[in-house]
């Protein structure tokens, strides 16, 4: 068995090098893994390449420009410190992290000028330590499982051109969060999702461009920050899976306080993800149903997915 998966690694390898291949995308098979070599960002025209977390790769030797997207780079604890220098024109990169890192470990990601949508994944680790510097245009960043304590946040919120942030499965613990007043200048969409997080102590000031708040499986919150009424770009609350009833009694505090619009794409579009549109009240639904077409329940999904 062994000699036939590394019989089909050498042929899938010989294919590549054969053509000029821009984008590989491969897939993770339990009873019959592909094994990549960990070289394969050698491949002189490769623009992108998508892989499972478990595959290893090395950063190329030379200096690689025409690599514009990578998921996922696996960095375990025994590696050496990536040099993204390697990879300078990367838009997308995935980074999942094995073994404890020195927050030293990534500093190169300062060089990724063109980098503007990161994603970290945490497996097995002891503490998840964020990087020292981060690419200076970052405008999408993702972070799952990552553990964190809420003041780490922070840094994240001294990021000068970051409009979206999306906290996963844990991304950052503890029941309080208190953001600095200097952070978040550009945020537009924040999702947590699957949080500890009790009380938010946040105003609009803290968030003064938000445009759309997604908060799924945050099941010990207390309250939506009432001062998020006094935003003025905000048109979009979405709320899953939280169960304290003051959670969902701030929310349409802050609706009812802000324009109609916000107040009707919040219910609807609650509802078209959860498919009970009958379950809205008929005042609500009943001037809403001649306008429900099916590209509109598609932009409403799309943007709750943010």
């Amino acid at each position: 068995m062994g000699i036939v998966v590394l019989m089909k690694s050498i042929l899938f390898f010989a294919l590549v090098k054969m053509y000029t291949i821009q984008n590989a995308v491969t897939s993770w098979m339990e009873k019959c893994p592909l094994q990549l070599p960990c070289d394969i960002l050698d491949l002189p025209q490769l623009r992108y390449l998508h892989v499972d977390k478990r595959c290893s790769q090395f950063l190329p030797c030379l200096v690689k420009n025409d690599l514009q997207t990578l998921y996922w780079f696996k960095v375990a604890s025994s590696d050496e410190k990536p040099n993204f220098r390697m990879v300078p024109n990367l838009m997308e990169l995935g980074i999942y992290i094995e073994g404890q890192l020195a927050p030293s470990h990534l500093g190169s990601l300062v060089h990724l000028h063109l980098l503007e949508k990161l994603k970290f994944e945490v497996g097995r680790v002891e503490r998840f330590y964020l990087p020292t510097g981060f690419p200076p245009n970052l405008k999408k960043l993702t972070l799952c499982y990552t553990y964190l304590p809420w003041k780490e946040m922070d840094t994240i919120g001294e990021l000068p051109h970051l409009e979206v942030l999306k906290l996963k499965d844990f991304a950052f613990c503890g029941p309080t969060w208190k953001p600095s007043k200097q952070g978040f200048r550009e945020l537009k969409a924040l999702l947590i999702s699957l949080s500890n997080l009790e009380h938010w102590n946040a105003s609009s000031n803290n968030f003064p461009v938000l445009e759309r708040l997604v908060l799924s499986y945050c099941w010990e919150l207390k309250q939506v920050p009432i001062n998020f009424a006094k935003i003025t770009t905000l048109n979009l609350i979405v709320l899953e899976c939280c169960y304290s009833s003051l959670v969902m009694t701030s929310a349409m505090q802050i609706s009812s306080a802000k324009s109609k619009a916000l107040r009707l794409n919040y219910l609807l579009l609650k509802a078209v993800k959860k498919k009970v549109l009958k379950a809205l009240k008929k005042k609500v639904l009943k001037p809403l149903k001649k306008s429900l077409s099916e590209a509109l329940k598609k932009k409403c999904l799309k943007l709750i997915r943010l």
